[in-house]
This record gives C-alpha cells, structure tokens and sequence, in this order.
C-alpha cells in the first residue's frame, strides 16, 4: 500500500457539488410540503374512519387507491409495532423459548466455526494482505496519532500552558475551584479535538484504503478519542495529582485510586465496544458475536466494577457517611474562622445500609448483567437498551450525589447564609437540600427505569390522575425547597445584624437592674424575623392547597370570614397588638432596658406580638399585655439621676456637710472606675424637710443607666466615712412617748423605788414602736416592687 498523493482539491470540489445538490433538492422539498400534508391528513382520516367489524373490511379497502392503500398499511403496521414495543418489558425476553433454543443451536455452530470465522475476518481487516496489513495498518494508525499529537502541541500549546499553571492552583474559594475545574476540562477536550481533527484528515486525505481496512482503523482511532475524552473527565473529578482543585473529598492516594479503576474500565468498554461492532460490520455471525460481547465485555464489567467495590467498600462508604459531610463542613468553617458544627448521630436503618450495601449492590449488578445478557444476546434491541439505562443511572447516580453535595458544603459557605448560628445549622442544611435533590433524582431514575423495563410509566403519568399527582408531588417539593432556603437566608441576614447575645437575659442575680437596653434595630428585628417567617408559613401552606387542587379563592373569602368573627370575639387581643405597634413605633421601650409601666417595673426581657416580659430586679418575671399600659417611665434611656438622703442630728453643721459631701463627689469623679460612668458628681441639695428626730439632708448624682446602684452605694460609704471623720454621725431614729401626768410625776418623784414604774415605761415604749413597725411594714407590702420597701428592708437591716 503505497501513500497517494494529495487529493484536497478534489474533496474540495466534492463538498461544493454536495452544497448545491442539497441546495436544490431543499427547493423541491419546500414545493412538495403542502402535498406531503394533505396525504398526511387524508391518511389520518383513513386510519380514524378504519371498520370495526371483518364484514365492513372488503367495502372499506374497493375505492382506496395504490398509494392510500400502502400509507394505510404502513401507518397499521407501525401503530401495531408501536403497540407491541410497549406490551414488552425486560422479563418478557424470558418467554422466547424457542427462539432462545435456535439461537443456541446456531451459537453452537458458530463456535464449531471459530477458527474460520476469525481468520476471515482477519483477512478483510486487513485487506486480504494478512500481517502485512495489519502491519500497514498498525503504522499509519501510530502515523495518525503522531500528525494528531504534534497538532495537538502545536495548536494547543497555550491551553497547554494555561493547564500546567492551573494544576498548580490551590484555592479554597469554590467559585474559583469550579472555574478552574471548567477551564482545565474545557481546554482538554479542545485539545482532544485537535488530536482527532489532525489524525482524521491525515488518514482522509493522505491514505487510500480498501472498506474494511479503513473501517477498523476509524473504529480503534475513534476508540482511543472516546477514551482519551473519559480520561480528561476522570481527571477533572478525580483530580488525582491537583489536590487544589479536586471537587470530590478524598485524599490523593485514594484520588490516583478511582481515576486508574475508572481507566481501567473505560478501556475495556470502549475498547471491547469498538471492538464487537467491529465484528459485526466485517460480517461475524450475530449469535457470535452476542455471545462474545456478553462474557468477554459485559462480564468483565460488571466483574471489574464488583471488584473494584468489594475492595474500596470502606473509602466509598467513608464518603456518603455523615461523619464525612460533618469533617468537611468543619474543616470549611474553621477556615472561615467560624465554630464547627455538631456532630449528627447516625441512625439504626443508616447503620443496617452501611454494612449490608456492597450485598445489595452486588445482586443488583448481578440482576442487570443477567437480564441484559440474556436479552443482548437475543437481539431484542429495545429491552436491553432499557436495561442499558438502568446501568448506567446506577454508575452515575453516586457520582452526581456527590457532586451535589460538595456544591452544597461550598452553598453553605456563601456570604448570605453566614452567622452565628449558621454552623450548627448547616449539616441540617445540607441534609434537607440533598434530601430534596435526591428525591427529584431518584423520582426521576424510577420513572425512567420503569418506562424503560416497559412497565408503561410514563403512559401512567400521562393520563390526567397520573399528572395531577406528578405536578403535585413536584410543585409541593420545590416549594418547600425554596421556602427552607429563603427563611435561612433571611434568618442569617438578620442574625448578622444583632450583636451577640447576652449570657443571660434581664437583670443581674445581685438585684440590680436599669442597665442600657438593645439598639431599635436589635428591638425591632426579632419580631421582624417572626412576621416573615409567619408569612412563610402562610404561603407555603396556600400554594400546598394550591397545588392539590383546593380553591383558594373560596377558602380565602372563609377565611377573612372567620378571622372577623374572632376580631369581634378577641377585641382585646387586637387591642394588644395594635397598642404593642403603636409603642414599638415610638420607640417607648427595647430589649434589655429597666422601664415601670402599667404599675410594674423592671428589665424588659422579651418582646412579642402581644405582651411584653419584664424581670423584676428582684426575679420576679411579670408579663404585661400592651393594652394595660397608659405610660410608659423608661429608667434606660441617656442618664440617669439618683436621689440619695441622709439623716443628720440637728446640731449639724449643713455648710460643712455640703463641703464634705462636694469632696467625696469630686473625689469619686476622678476615680477610674466610677468616674467614667458618672455624668454629674455627687452634689448636696440641703435640708429637704425636718423629722421628729432628725435633719434629712439629700444629696444626688447624675450617672449612666445602669450604673446608679454601684455608685450609690460608693457614695454612701464614702460619705459616711468623711462624715465620721469631721465628728458627724447619722441620727437614730427615736421615739418619743407622751405619759400622763400622774405617771410622769410619779416617775420624777419616785423616791420608793416603785418596781411598777419601769414595767409601765416598757409597755409604752413598746407601743409606739409596734406602731411605727406596723406603719412600715403596711408600706413595704403595699407593692412588691415598691423602691421604697426596698429602702426600709434595707434600713431595719442595718438597725
């Protein structure tokens, strides 16, 4: 075989004349698409208006024509194929026991052959030239694949490049990762496209080969590309020597792993595929050549596939188990310098699958191979192509499981969804997304397979019950979909504008309380978030209704209906929230601040819809609807004023009380810890008003909300202490008791030393100060929350 000189003007004048001719054979078939129509109808009628009895037959079939005749009897023979194509299913191969006993008998035969039937299909692979030619043949297929690979070079050294350097990359940013991963892929399958052009048109044009020469060495070159293009995207998954932009999680060990099996099995299918048709083009018997792709081919792939599961049932298992989502999803957050999230607990049925999986999958792998075999080998085309599908949903099922999943563990990592509690919530997440992804996909797979087994799925969707529930079924699952997704998007949104919360929410265990409340936002923004959420719900339920069927309408007018009734039923409660959004709006209260309203006191703890809880100082919780409040004393809000009083003898000096009480004011100003919160210092007012046994003086301070009790009790001490040292003391309370006169002067007089006199002095004294206790205690009980009983319990303390 010699090497023919250049023929590209002659192809060049071919693919012109080619043009043409279809130019003008696409005129005519313009003109003749009105004619094609009308024949089309009328044969359409004809089929409608056929007899349904075998007497109407004979008037029926006397004035049709030729021409109608044969349309109507190929449109009968291929609405009965069409028929019969989906009675069948992948077992009904299994009733064709004569044809399997003759197809038996004739494999028998043709293995008796063998030897004859190879080596004539060795002489016209070769073109009856023997090894020669397989040699010819070997040298222009390694001459197509060096011109392919030096204009693979040549043409795609910049991708070339480009490839190298992204290799190289390590990135944690996933949209980075995934326009690498692209661009790696896409500029290997350009250069791909390169090899096959050049090696095609080396061949084509350089090359004079008799049929079947040329068909088997298209059919191997054509094998090499198909595996070259699966290398490319195992490498792209797999990625097994570029750990930066690898897509699935496994270490490079068990990443050079997966990519070799998947070589391993690429090259026997494509190569064995390539082959068998090869075959059968060069004129191997069909029972042959079934029986041949069925053990050597389809044997060897379902065994390799077995194999290669049974012995890497560990790392596959390790990445579909939850610990692996979880280990991922912390090392994401760590790096986003984010709190892990909890560890998820595994579940007795998980736990059953994970170890009986390889069993199930090896009798399901088994079940294919067998009915594929069986019906491949006895040509029934359309039940083993169905079975083809089942196989190959079964190899990418996982594969796009876990793709999916690492798309989502880099979702999670989107800045829309980040916040402070996000991190526990993601691995729940993750799992409802998947959950949602897995159910459209493996709904998908079962509708497919049983169409394609010929059990008449889609025949079932299509009737109007069928589709109801389909349309159903899917509008209530994405719904429910895009309801989660929204509310986590705005549950982060608006945890990432609050501060973080408080160890404990309300006043200190110590008693105090005053301090300064949330900001508005930090108020508003809690029921914000529950509102939407309640809208959520409400759609989410009506579309539900929607979707089966229920008229919303109606249901929307007994709705209002009902929710009328219960306004004029619950006046109170709308009186509630109309008041609680009329405060909110003025800003009245927030979280966190120390108010008195409706009679009450204390640090507002929690605001709903309806009512408010406040936490008294002293741990009382006390809920206060909105409707009972008149006013509203915020005790949180800019400063703060203490009054402070003391009680002083008479004889005292009130110009140098006030010196004294200046000092200790500016004093504490400058201290460094009191002094920043304190506004204005500790100052005298003089004498506010004269008691029966002492002055009271006050004095008063203006501070921070919140921090009036410690400076309080600051100021008392330090006071008491400059008083004390300039020789004044507090005044005691007394009481002084009016005695009748005989008792009086029997008193002054007593010379006898009259034991009666003292006992008497006792019970009046006693008296009075029962009174004043009584009239003390009645103050203190009059109100729980009273500042002044406070006062007292804290006076008789310290008496």
């Amino acid at each position: 075989m010699m090497i023919q000189h250049c023929r590209l003007p002659q192809y060049l004048c071919i693919i012109l004349l080619v043009v043409i001719t279809q130019l003008g054979s696409a005129a005519e078939v313009g003109g003749l698409n009105n004619a094609t129509k009308a024949s089309s109808d009328s044969v359409e009628q004809l089929y409608e208006s056929r007899p349904s009895t075998p007497q109407q037959v004979s008037g029926y079939v006397a004035p049709l024509d030729d021409q109608q005749a044969r349309a109507l009897l190929i449109k009968s023979l291929s609405t009965q194929a069409t028929a019969d194509a989906k009675k069948q299913n992948v077992l009904s191969g299994f009733q064709q026991k004569q044809r399997l006993k003759a197809s038996l008998k004739r494999l028998h035969q043709q293995l008796n052959d063998a030897r004859v039937i190879f080596y004539s299909l060795f002489l016209k692979a070769s073109g009856d030239q023997g090894w020669s030619g397989v040699l010819w043949l070997a040298v222009i297929f390694l001459t197509m694949c060096a011109i392919g690979w030096v204009a693979e070079k040549l043409m795609g050294r910049k991708l070339h490049m480009l490839n190298q350097r992204i290799s190289l990359q390590e990135t944690h940013q996933w949209t980075t990762l995934l326009g690498y991963f692209s661009l790696r892929t896409l500029f290997d399958l350009i250069s791909i496209g390169f090899f096959a052009a050049a090696g095609s048109l080396t061949a084509a044009i350089f090359f004079d080969l008799p049929n079947d020469m040329e068909t088997t060495l298209f059919n191997y070159f054509f094998a090499l590309i198909n595996f070259r293009v699966i290398y490319v995207l195992s490498r792209a998954l797999f990625a097994p020597y570029s750990k930066g932009i690898r897509p699935l999680p496994l270490h490079c060990n068990d990443a050079r792993k997966f990519h070799h099996w998947v070589l391993l099995f690429t090259a026997i299918y494509v190569f064995g595929i390539y082959t068998s048709d090869l075959w059968f083009e060069l004129g191997m018997p069909l029972e042959l050549q079934r029986f041949l792709t069925v053990t050597c081919v389809g044997l060897s792939l379902a065994s390799i596939l077995l194999l290669f599961t049974w012995l890497n049932r560990k790392l596959i298992a390790s990445l579909f188990s939850d610990q692996s989502a979880s280990a991922e999803v912390v090392e994401q957050t760590t790096e986003e310098n984010q709190p892990p999230p909890s560890q998820p607990h595994t579940s007795l049925p998980k736990q059953l699958i994970s170890q009986a999986w390889p069993f199930l999958f090896t009798l399901w792998i088994a079940l294919l191979w067998f009915v594929w075999a069986f019906n491949f080998f006895l040509d029934n085309e359309a039940l083993y192509r169905r079975v083809d599908l089942a196989w190959w949903l079964t190899l990418l099922f996982p594969i796009a499981d876990r793709l999916f999943h690492k798309l989502l563990t880099k979702i999670v990592t989107i800045k829309w969804l980040q916040s402070r509690s996000f991190p526990e919530r993601s691995h729940h997440f993750i799992h409802v997304i998947q959950t949602g992804f897995r159910t459209l996909l493996f709904g998908t797979a079962i509708v497919a397979l049983a169409e394609a087994w010929g059990f008449g799925a889609l025949s079932i969707i299509n009737t109007e019950v069928g589709q109801r529930i389909i349309s159903a079924g899917l509008d209530i699952l994405i719904t429910l979909l895009i309801a989660y997704i929204l509310w986590e998007i705005i549950h982060s949104t608006i945890e990432r504008q609050l501060p973080e919360p408080p160890e404990s929410d309300g006043t200190s265990l110590e008693g105090e309380g005053g301090g300064a409340g949330a900001s508005r936002v930090e108020t508003l923004l809690p029921l914000l978030r529950t509102f939407l959420l309640a809208i959520i719900v409400v759609s989410v339920i009506i579309s539900i209704l929607h979707s089966l069927g229920v008229q919303i309408g109606p249901l929307l007018a007994g709705a209002g209906v009902v929710g009328i009734a219960i306004g004029f039923g619950a006046q109170k409660l709308v009186q509630d929230i109309i008041s609680g959004i009329f405060f909110l709006w003025d800003d009245a209260f927030r979280r966190g601040e120390y108010i008195e309203a409706g009679g009450l006191r204390g640090t507002v703890e929690h605001i709903s819809v309806r009512s408010m809880r406040l936490r008294h100082h002293l741990g009382a919780v006390q809920t206060l609807p909105y409707s009972e409040i008149a006013t509203v004393k915020n005790l949180s809000r800019d400063w703060i004023t203490m009054k402070l009083e003391l009680r002083l003898p008479y004889d005292t000096d009130i110009e140098k009380v006030r010196k004294i009480i200046k000092k200790v004011g500016q004093k504490m100003m400058d201290d460094d810890e009191m002094g920043p919160n304190m506004i204005l210092p500790l100052k005298s007012q003089g004498v506010m008003r004269v008691e029966e046994s002492a002055l009271i003086i006050r004095m008063k301070f203006t501070c921070k909300p919140g921090e009036q009790w410690v400076i309080r009790r600051e100021a008392y001490r330090r006071v008491k202490e400059a008083l004390e040292t300039n020789g004044i003391h507090f005044a005691h309370r007394e009481v002084k008791v009016a005695l009748p006169k005989e008792l009086e002067e029997k008193l002054v007089g007593n010379q006898n030393n009259d034991s009666t006199t003292p006992i008497t002095l006792q019970k009046a004294a006693a008296a009075a100060a029962d009174s004043i206790i009584a009239s003390d205690e009645l103050k203190k009980q009059n109100r729980i929350d009273d500042e002044k009983a406070d006062d007292l319990g804290s006076d008789e303390g310290s008496a």
